[in-house]
């Protein structure tokens, strides 16, 4: 019950999105460059997309100052670290968003490109509600590293949500997950989704141990259903997870 709870700040973004047809990118551009709206939703999902392109909308995007509420869908369009760096300048330097969503599953994104996505963390000044979604793509532990350290230093964003589900990340990158979330003194609501990457029973213990030391937010759940955790260890963390819900702590392992 906790996990759907957990995701109500996200709901009004989830129910809209039905709402949003899927448009060429050419439309996206020209909608993002005359628009006073301060509320938009993009689909330009699932169609092939040209480097100018991401360009030409990454413009339109850093140059809009109404939008305050901005919610792109940009999965399966086999874009890769090039196209998220290019897209990530514009975040980093548009001064009127204060709620991002972000989807980007289900591309070729790797460490490189994790890391200009964590500059939107660590360098943007007005985002307060984010929610990134990169499932399906292939970041390991070294991208990890690069969300962490923003996360660790991050004193804008609020409400976060980063689903890196089927990707490349063990146990490596599930200590330092664990470990930034204990230090960062700013974020209230975090959501992490890590189902179907490689955490064994060290990484999932590390969660477990490191989940109730961050006693400045209020909610968060962690997601690593699908993992490479063995019975027994599961078995133990599950008796965990019971305890630490009375905290508004999440640890789904099953």
């Amino acid at each position: 019950m906790k996990k759907y709870l957990f995701g109500f700040v996200f709901l009004l973004f989830s129910f809209a999105f039905v709402l949003s047809e899927r448009i060429q990118i050419q439309e996206a551009i020209n909608i993002v460059t005359n628009t006073e709206e301060d509320f938009l939703i993009l689909n330009v999902s699932r169609q092939e997309v040209s480097l100018q392109e991401v360009k030409d909308l990454a413009e339109a995007i850093e140059n809009n100052n109404s939008i305050k509420t901005f919610k792109l869908y940009f999965f399966s369009n086999s874009i890769c670290d090039d196209e998220v760096i290019i897209l990530v300048k514009a975040f980093e330097n548009n001064t009127s968003i204060e709620n991002l969503s972000l989807h980007l599953d289900y591309n070729f994104i790797e460490d490189s490109g994790a890391q200009a996505l964590a500059c939107i963390i660590k360098n943007n000044k007005e985002i307060k509600m984010f929610k990134l979604c990169l499932e399906e793509n292939f970041i390991t532990d070294e991208g990890v590293e690069f969300f962490v350290n923003a996360i660790s230093t991050n004193e804008i964003i609020e409400n976060f949500r980063l689903d890196l589900s089927g990707n490349q990340i063990g146990n490596y990158g599930a200590r330092a997950f664990a470990r930034g979330i204990a230090l960062n003194n700013f974020i209230k609501r975090f959501r992490l989704d890590l189902e179907d990457n490689l955490i064994g029973d060290i990484g999932a213990v590390d969660f477990a141990s490191f989940i109730t030391y961050n006693e400045v937010m209020k909610h968060i759940w962690i997601d690593l259903c699908g993992n490479e955790i063995n019975d027994e260890v599961s078995e133990s963390l599950s008796i965990i997870a019971e305890d630490i819900s009375m905290m508004n702590r999440g640890l789904d392992i099953d």
